[in-house]
């Protein structure tokens, strides 16, 4: 894939492919190509060069289509202030296609239980802390069956302990593949089964967080002493 404004490359020359039930973690500095990488897969914006595909079916051609089968989570959350939880998890079913109440309201029930919200369920967007704002858009994502999960910098501007609940979440998620994408390596070697490197819209490399390490590791020790000598 090439994607270019003017005489820059967002993205330049990267090749990926997409495993079921695998999770891929672009990983790099603001600035990296990973959002536009990201818009490029959902069809958000089209490519300069190359080609997408999902299920042997173009992107471009077949784009209605493979959206049905595609969840996406943008860095920042796109959210209705007067819809509460429930609502806005109907209201994507609704679009995804989901046409029965019954199954509606059993997806909801399950996504809700999933991202852990229950206790704030019947809550407006606008009340929500910004921690379960990022979780209502994770939930928001995975409701409809979505085969394809994307997630951009899911856990951004969260403290520790709010990013570790996401981290349990996405745990927990079976029969997806999840493409997220972070600049924490810790993250990345947390979740991903392969990570791919991004600078400057290029593709560094990819692999297991093993592989990477074991390619470009350096092996430093840090040695820290602690005086045990206490002073009242």
């Amino acid at each position: 894939m090439i994607q270019s404004f003017g005489n820059t490359h967002a993205v330049n020359g990267i090749s990926l492919n997409l495993y079921e039930n695998q999770i891929l973690c672009l990983l790099g500095h603001n600035g990296a190509g990973k959002t536009t990488t990201i818009s490029l897969l959902t069809g958000l914006i089209q490519k300069t060069e190359g080609k997408i595909s999902y299920f042997e079916n173009d992107l471009e051609e077949n784009l209605d289509q493979i959206r049905q089968n595609i969840g996406l989570c943008t860095q920042k959350d796109v959210l209705y202030d007067d819809l509460t939880i429930e609502e806005h998890l109907e209201f994507i079913a609704r679009i995804k296609g989901i046409q029965c109440g019954k199954k509606i309201k059993e997806d909801v029930e399950k996504i809700i239980v999933l991202v852990t919200l229950q206790d704030e369920r019947k809550k407006l967007a606008k009340n929500l802390s910004g921690g379960n704002k990022r979780k209502l858009s994770l939930g928001m994502a995975l409701i409809g069956g979505s085969r394809i999960i994307f997630l951009d910098e899911p856990t951004s501007g969260m403290d520790t302990m709010s990013r570790i609940n996401i981290w349990k979440i996405l745990e927990k998620i079976q029969n997806r593949t999840i493409v997220l994408t972070t600049h924490h390596l810790e993250e990345a070697e947390k979740l991903a089964h392969r990570i791919a490197i991004m600078n400057f819209g290029k593709l560094l490399i990819l692999g297991s967080s093993e592989y990477i390490k074991q390619k470009f590791g350096v092996g430093y020790n840090c040695l820290v002493q602690i005086n045990s000598q206490k002073k009242y």
